[in-house]
């Protein structure tokens, strides 16, 4: 189907464009905002000229919505492309600006993603502990084993998962432990995997990313220390891993479902089983 444009149609649309790029505003200073969709729906706004560069927020996503690249600027390539979308003459506005209100994400179809109540968050950055309950879930992947072995993977691994170096153990492969050095070696354990994750937080809070948590999300990431070793947590938040990413910008929803991949391992097939209730777990109080 051909759509025929006349010369006088074709002219009044160059025309109006001409007229448009007369009414875009002078360039300023960039002024540094830090607005989540959460904020823009309860009010705050965001005007020409705002630089928003973390990832999540409302600016990129709006930038992303209106097939821009997401570099954090409400500059004239963003207005002129939101005037398009809303059908909004940059002329008749004030000041040439289109105001990003709750109103304008509502229409552009982007809502908050964060359905956490703000009284079940907590600051874990100092002293966070785990749950009970989160032990409980814990021993009942690692299972009791009060004789040590090997699984080949340079590891000697004993009580209830406690793995140590074989070129430094204190134990040999089918050395045996009673009950109680099995139980203080898991609470030893426990302790490095909070500290693990406090630190990660204490960064984050340091460097104003999201750093509160509810407890439900503490523990999940607790029991991923835990199992995948408290090195390759740290050292995920340093490679850019996405579930960290995610939750460091505060998508909760996403950072819970990308658990499910998290530090997976061939040949052991029952990480999937335990990620996808971590990821459960991580969601309990809202995410």
């Amino acid at each position: 189907m051909k759509i025929i444009i006349t010369e006088n149609q074709l002219k009044t649309i160059i025309l109006k464009e001409q007229e448009e790029k007369k009414c875009l505003p002078e360039k300023k200073e960039w002024n540094e905002v830090d607005y989540s969709v959460e904020n823009i729906e309860n009010g705050d706004i965001l005007n020409i000229w705002d630089k928003d560069t973390k990832d999540g927020n409302a600016l990129k996503k709006i930038q992303v919505k209106l097939g821009l690249t997401d570099d954090g600027k409400y500059g004239t390539d963003t207005l002129e492309a939101l005037a398009k979308k809303l059908n909004v003459d940059i002329c008749k506005q004030k000041n040439n600006n289109i105001p990003v209100g709750k109103n304008t994400i509502k229409s552009l179809g982007i809502k908050s993603i964060s359905k956490v109540k703000k009284e079940d968050l907590k600051d874990f950055s100092e002293n966070g502990k785990s749950s009970e309950d989160i032990k409980e879930f814990i021993k009942s992947f690692e299972k009791l084993r009060l004789k040590a072995y090997g699984i080949g993977d340079g590891m000697i691994t004993v009580g209830w998962g406690h793995a140590e170096k074989k070129s430094k153990s204190q134990y040999k492969v089918d050395d045996k432990i009673t009950l109680k050095k099995a139980n203080e070696l898991f609470e030893n354990d426990i302790e490095t995997a909070e500290k693990v994750v406090t630190d990660i937080l204490s960064k984050w809070k340091e460097d104003e990313n999201t750093y509160k948590l509810t407890q439900p999300m503490f523990d999940a990431l607790v029991s991923l220390a835990y199992n995948s070793g408290r090195g390759t947590l740290r050292n995920a938040t340093v490679k850019g891993s996405k579930f960290l990413l995610y939750l460091k910008n505060g998508d909760y929803t996403t950072a819970g479902k990308n658990i499910k991949t998290y530090a997976l391992r061939s040949g052991f097939s029952g990480l999937i089983d335990r990620r996808k209730k971590e990821s459960e777990w991580f969601c309990k109080q809202g995410c």
